[in-house]
């Protein structure tokens, strides 16, 4: 597609850049044909006869055609869901293991200071660690089972006090919806 040039309008560089996307993807999505083969003679003898005469140019070697771009790959990304940052949610997910590793001995340590211990032992680390994840199974467990009777797709805040309300521990400070 030819652009009107027109002398009053300068256009600017961002322009220009997608004018030239534009034409470079019209050139790819054009199917490159092969040459078309020459038609076959009746008889062989003028055939041969003609090529002795003047020789054929080779034809040129035919490239294969070019996929054009997918259409989210055009779009420039300005933010919201436009451009490449569209459909995050359903990229593979990654197996998460042995995350409860992140709950460092330091971070232990602070926790059994607050709750007045002044030594620990070595392996009240790792013992610790397995309560932890034990306590947050079932807590988790019982806000998800909230989450579903509620017909919600997500785990509020109000989901989770619930589910620690229903195992005997209270949590103050976050409303109800």
């Amino acid at each position: 597609m030819a652009q009107p040039k027109l002398d009053h309008y300068n256009p600017t560089l961002r322009e220009q850049e997608q004018r030239d996307r534009l034409a470079r993807l019209e050139r790819r999505m054009v199917p490159q044909l092969a040459p078309a083969p020459a038609p076959e003679s009746e008889s062989e003898s003028e055939s041969e006869s003609e090529a002795e005469a003047e020789p054929e140019p080779e034809p040129e070697p035919v490239q294969a055609p070019i996929r054009p771009l997918p259409v989210k790959m055009l779009v420039k990304p300005t933010g919201g869901k436009m451009g490449y940052g569209q459909c995050k949610r359903h990229k593979r997910r990654r197996v998460l293991r042995d995350n409860i590793k992140g709950i460092t001995k330091p971070a232990i340590r602070r926790l059994a200071r607050r709750g007045g211990v002044k030594r620990i032992s070595g392996l009240c680390y790792d013992e610790t660690r397995g309560q932890l994840k034990d306590f947050l199974e079932r807590v988790i467990r019982k806000a998800v089972v909230y989450k579903d009777y509620a017909g919600r797709k997500t785990v509020t805040a109000f989901d989770v006090v619930m589910a620690l309300k229903s195992g005997g521990t209270t949590l103050y400070g976050f409303e109800s919806q």
